[in-house]
């Protein structure tokens, strides 16, 4: 078994560490979108009659 140069293996141990923190992030950004979700979600968009009260009541 021959020994890689230390430029090579540097080199693989660096892009196995890129492909660590790419995965990481990506299941970090996953898991705070689902965490922002939950809060965000109950909120509907409102819609010109919920906006204002003055709309949903006629006046005479």
């Amino acid at each position: 078994m021959e020994r890689r140069p230390v430029s090579q293996r540097l080199g693989m141990y660096l892009f196995g560490v890129a492909i660590g923190l790419v995965l990481v992030g990506y299941l970090l950004s996953v898991r705070g979108r689902f965490a922002q979700q939950g809060p965000a979600e109950p909120t509907p968009i409102p819609t010109p009659a919920a906006t204002s009260p003055a709309a949903a009541e006629p006046t005479p």
